[in-house]
């Protein structure tokens, strides 16, 4: 098995050879005699190099080596966190600043001298952007984003910018709350992850029905200027019912929802070795009523 920074060079050996020409992360990891369980370990990798300036996604979201005689801009990499009023802070990963075609045009002074500050402190210096320059950008996807000087709504919190690249998506499955308007169906994804619900299209799709927590595919991630669309891929249960909350958990972070055999046999082995009888220094409270008060979007469930 490949070591981080020995995957790291081999990816960039096999994306900077000659003949190569700009594929998916799955056939390089084919390429390079990856196993199926390695893809993600790859996926890192090129995240890591991407990061740092010597790769970069291209149309079809193809792995290609940076254009030689490039010079580096302002345009930065970094993970965006999108606010509930729709704008949204980028925070810079790795080396900050990435390259760019020579050509061009210069920066005007206030953009380089943001993006020199962006550089100097990566982790202090988030990049603001407002509502309207996000795009499609949802909470914890990998973008490009170019600085546009200093914010004005935020003048403490460094600079302002735009986003002008989707690299990676952390995820394109959500979970939500399903209901009905108006002839659609739709989600209202947990969380404050999008302002507005994803229309779903036909409603009662696969079964559901109004207030089912379901997971939902983006096929379309909402911007300030349309709506989002998905589909519903499973029905977890209805709201509210046992067991239906653990399972959207699961589901949302993409959690295994099986335990291999073995742990299942010890659990059962701790089980019946439960001394159920109450020890001298505690105190049994169980003929209590007790009651927790925890967010909606709470997910310690006891």
């Amino acid at each position: 098995m490949f070591e981080p920074t020995n995957l790291d060079e081999a990816v960039l050996r096999h994306v900077t050879h000659p003949n190569y020409q700009p594929v998916k992360p799955r056939v390089i990891a084919k390429k390079l005699g990856l196993s199926r369980e390695q893809l993600d370990e790859l996926k890192r990798a090129i995240k890591r190099l991407i990061r740092s300036g010597r790769l970069m996604y291209g149309a079809g979201h193809l792995v290609k080596p940076v254009p030689a005689g490039t010079v580096v801009t302002n345009q930065i990499v970094g993970v965006f966190r999108r606010n509930a009023k729709g704008f949204g802070f980028v925070r810079p990963s790795g080396p900050s600043r990435v390259a760019a075609p020579a050509t061009e045009e210069t920066t005007s002074p206030d953009d380089a001298s943001a993006a020199t500050d962006a550089a100097a402190d990566p982790k202090s210096a988030d990049i603001y952007v407002p509502a309207k320059r996000t795009g499609d950008a949802a909470t914890g996807d990998l973008v490009r984003v170019e600085l546009a000087g200093r914010s004005h709504r935020f003048p403490d919190r460094g600079p302002k910018g735009h986003i002008v690249e989707i690299l990676q998506r952390q995820t394109y499955q959500f979970v939500g709350t399903y209901f009905e308007s108006r002839g659609a169906g739709y989600v209202r994804v947990d969380g404050p992850m999008f302002a507005q619900p994803i229309r779903v299209g036909d409603p009662g799709a696969k079964g559901v029905r109004p207030d089912d927590k379901v997971v939902v595919e983006m096929v379309r991630f909402p911007s300030e200027f349309r709506e989002g669309e998905g589909v519903v891929t499973e029905v977890l249960g209805p709201m509210g019912t046992p067991g239906v909350d653990t399972l959207t958990i699961i589901r949302e972070f993409d959690l295994p929802d099986e335990f291999p055999q073995e742990v299942l046999d010890q659990a059962h082995g701790e089980a019946a070795r439960f001394e159920e009888s109450v020890p001298a220094d505690r105190t049994d409270m169980t003929d209590q009523t007790v009651i927790t008060i925890d967010p909606a979007d709470a997910r310690d469930f006891d």
